[in-house]
């Protein structure tokens, strides 16, 4: 769910290029506020991936619009349309999100004074019957519903009932979240990779099986229960029906993969990860990005005009890599087992798939050595390949049976070009909109 920060602005700063702008610290980001902005400040902070509402924007004329007359633009800065907040670079400096002064929010009150009704650790998405923000579903290049002339109908019954088949568990941000770690705890650094999303199961399957006179008389009853275990794949929300059409125009890649995960999974089995790479010739799982845009010339240079997440696989191939980060087992009870990661690793190496690169262990000591480890991590190559930058890490508490207690910090040259991704692209991106319903961050 995103949801916005009342919070206080810490480390304000001159802006080295700027004359008419400072620099200031939230939750760890940098973010570019304005001269009259101090330390101490009380504001709300609006994480990157949010989309502002209307009545916000209009009530601080935030978006760009034309004067009928001149035909200039006027207002603020945002597109009218997509309202989105994003990770920039502002005169050759960070800024990681939106700030606001607390007053921004008077008129969401009678007596027009938002400091007498938030506090400092509230988290907003609506105030007072005023809807402020909520996530931004972003938008990708990918085809939806194309028609792949190869595609089969994938035979699963859709009246099977599958109670028991997980969906993804949404990784909470590690910047709004650290209180979720504590000295003493046995961490464990993976690579996040850019990819799809992907579940596979060996799970139980409850069907009902009426007799010779259940039917001959039309008994208005299900029948006699029958269970069984029969392997399904999905997305983060949704169970693959259907080879053809979907939003990369064939779930053909999804099925191959599922394929060699049949024998080897146990009754009650799961598997959690990501497909990355390709989903045939020239056809990227996650979108492009021209890094011209970035106009950051160091970027540039390091990994050339066009990011492609290829991970790896062929682009001529159109090959692509399952990393699994997550296996679960359900009893016939509907009792989930968490697997311990260094059980994840043996389980994958048995079965013969890959996991998400381990990047380093070690004990929770202080705050700031937690954060210097995981940021000696940020804005550097992907460890699975070089040709583009990491997407960041996930933080994994290895000393907490049965739970799967993670969070994610994404690099902020990342964000960078996930924001550019973003504003180019052409339809609902699938990753995002597939988990709309719960408003995940």
């Amino acid at each position: 769910m995103y949801v916005a920060y009342v919070c206080e602005l810490k480390n304000v700063r001159s802006h080295p290029n700027a004359d008419r702008m400072k620099l200031a610290t939230v939750f760890g980001n940098t973010v570019c506020v304005g001269l009259d902005y101090e330390n101490g400040m009380v504001g709300v902070y609006f994480p990157t991936d949010g989309q502002l509402s209307e009545e916000f924007c209009r009530v601080h004329d935030l978006v760009r619009r034309k004067n009928p007359e001149t035909g200039e633009y006027e207002g603020g800065y945002m597109d009218p349309n997509k309202r989105n907040v994003k990770t920039i670079k502002l005169r050759g400096e960070p800024s990681d999100g939106l700030f606001m002064p607390i007053s921004c929010l008077d008129y969401c009150f009678e007596d027009g004074n938002a400091a007498n009704h938030l506090s400092i650790g509230d988290t907003i998405s609506i105030v007072n019957g005023h809807k402020i923000c909520q996530k931004y579903v972003p938008r990708s290049n990918k085809i939806e519903n194309a028609k792949d002339p190869k595609a089969r109908k994938l035979r699963i019954n859709v009246k099977e009932v599958f109670p028991y088949f997980e969906e993804h568990i949404d990784t909470p941000q590690l910047a709004y979240n650290q209180d979720m770690f504590k000295p003493g705890d046995v961490i464990c650094l993976t690579e996040k990779v850019h990819g799809t999303s992907s579940r596979n199961a060996n799970t139980m399957v409850i069907s009902y099986k009426r007799n010779f006179f259940d039917k001959l008389f039309k008994r208005k009853r299900k029948g006699k229960k029958v269970i069984s275990y029969k392997h399904v794949v999905g997305t983060r929300r949704t169970i693959v029906q259907d080879v053809a059409g979907g939003y990369y125009g064939s779930n053909q890649f999804r099925i191959d993969w599922d394929k060699k995960f049949e024998g080897k999974l146990l009754p009650g089995e799961e598997v959690f990860g990501e497909i990355a790479g390709f989903t045939g010739p020239n056809s990227p799982i996650m979108s492009t990005c021209d890094n011209k845009k970035t106009k950051d010339k160091a970027f540039i240079k390091r990994y050339g005009d066009t990011t492609v997440f290829s991970y790896g696989c062929s682009i001529e191939k159109g090959d692509s890599r399952f990393f699994i980060y997550r296996m679960t087992y359900t009893s016939p009870e509907g009792h989930v087992f968490e697997y311990p990661w260094d059980y994840v690793k043996l389980r994958a190496e048995q079965i013969g798939f890959e996991v998400v690169p381990e990047l380093e262990r070690f004990i929770y000591t202080t705050q700031e050595d937690f954060m210097n480890r995981i940021n000696s991590y940020m804005d550097i190559p992907s460890t699975i390949d070089s040709s583009h930058i990491i997407e960041g890490v996930v933080v994994r508490a290895l000393n907490a049976p049965n739970t799967f207690r993670v969070a994610k910090n994404k690099s902020f040259n990342f964000k960078v070009i996930e924001g550019i991704i973003k504003e180019s692209a052409v339809v609902p991106d699938m990753e995002e909109a597939d988990g709309l319903e719960n408003q995940e961050g």
